[in-house]
């Protein structure tokens, strides 16, 4: 990624270490999602969500097409290989794949937000992509 994808990588890190805790992220207590044991992007109206990590920054558009493509509950790789979400484009599809692990996986979550292995994990990724 270049300088300003970088910049613009690290700011979407910390909006969503700053938006989810443990109980807002569609995934119940047991580490399944609520989707049928991986996490979508798109919330359903039953689940009081914005989505995950990646489904909020999505536009109605790209939300729908997901939907129609059958895509929601994929990896980001299949998401980023059928369609290039317009808020997304620029960051490496590795930098996204971790932002979305980071996301999925309970044990990064208390009900405050990070937990210190979350912590960890976020510093390691500004490390790591040098964010």
């Amino acid at each position: 990624m270049n300088k300003e994808n970088r910049i613009r990588a690290r700011q979407l890190l910390v909006e969503t270490a700053q938006h989810y805790n443990s109980n807002n992220r569609s995934v119940s207590p047991d580490d399944e999602c609520i989707y049928g044991g991986v996490c979508a992007y798109i919330p359903t109206p039953e689940i009081e969500s914005e989505g995950c990590a990646i489904g909020r920054k999505l536009t109605i558009e790209e939300k729908e097409l997901v939907l129609e493509n059958r895509l929601n509950t994929e990896g980001v790789s299949e998401i980023m290989r059928k369609f290039k979400p317009v808020n997304l484009v620029g960051f490496s599809l590795s930098f996204l794949e971790a932002l979305q692990d980071l996301h999925d996986n309970l044990g990064y979550w208390c009900e405050e937000g990070l937990n210190e292995r979350g912590k960890g994990r976020f510093k390691r990724m500004i490390k790591e992509f040098d964010l």
